[in-house]
């Protein structure tokens, strides 16, 4: 563990982490962060976070058996605010309305077309799509969005959008990950790592990045220690600003 002095408390309103898989993706996952110290808390949720001076608090309720409500302060030094998805489809309200679901997302064709309409496109998130809403299906949506808009240009025929297997991918640092596919069937090790870094390099190369450097620079951060891959990353950082 590279911060041993440090706690960090994982907080959910849920009652198990990635409760669209099984209890074993579950298990495994909390397992995992039980060995890094990591303290999770289950069924309570976050409802106000606030400093006072240099003081941070964050407040959380918790439903108890006799549903009577339980409030929780705790004093942070850091937080991350993760509240989920929030599908951006309100300026479609006015023109849209029978296309949009009752918790936001817009209603697609197999072309990924909102209902309705014959030349627009709803992409990532946003979608109804039944697949995991990741960084690289949006990619993926993008790109084939892109070809059939050319399509359309050129009065071609579109071609409809083929879902892809949900599998996710976390990364828990540089070289531990796990991936987690639709049968919550869960793989932990050094390659969800490495798949993960791939992803992000093809981003970055996607971004502009030059590819012959950014390869280097990945092939580096895997060879290098701990102390190494602080120096490559800041580096990286002061790359990334100019």
């Amino acid at each position: 563990m590279k911060y041993p002095q440090k706690t960090i408390t994982l907080i959910t309103d849920k009652n198990k982490l990635f409760s669209r898989f099984g209890d074993n993706v579950h298990a495994k996952i909390m397992k995992y962060l039980a060995c890094a110290n990591i303290n999770v808390v289950l069924g309570e949720k976050v409802i106000k976070y606030k400093e006072i001076e240099n003081t941070k608090l964050l407040i959380t309720e918790q439903t108890l058996e006799d549903n009577s409500l339980n409030r929780v302060t705790r004093e942070t030094d850091l937080v991350f605010l993760c509240g989920g998805y929030v599908y951006n489809s309100q300026f479609m309200q006015d023109h849209y309305r029978n296309s949009i679901q009752s918790d936001g997302k817009l209603i697609v064709d197999e072309y990924l077309r909102v209902r309705g309409t014959s030349n627009i496109f709803a992409l990532g998130d946003v979608n109804n799509v039944q697949e995991e809403k990741t960084a690289t299906t949006a990619r993926i949506q993008g790109l084939y969005a892109a070809k059939n808009l050319k399509r359309l240009m050129v009065g071609k025929e579109i071609k409809k959008y083929k879902s892809s297997p949900s599998r996710l991918i976390l990364s828990f640092g540089a070289f531990e990950g796990f991936q987690i596919d639709i049968n919550s069937k869960c793989i932990r090790g050094s390659v969800p790592a490495l798949m993960k870094r791939k992803a992000q390099l093809y981003s970055l190369i996607e971004l502009g990045k030059d590819p012959l450097l950014t390869k280097l620079d990945w092939d580096s951060m895997l060879l290098a220690d701990e102390d190494q891959r602080a120096v490559i990353e800041q580096k990286n950082k002061q790359l990334m600003e100019k």
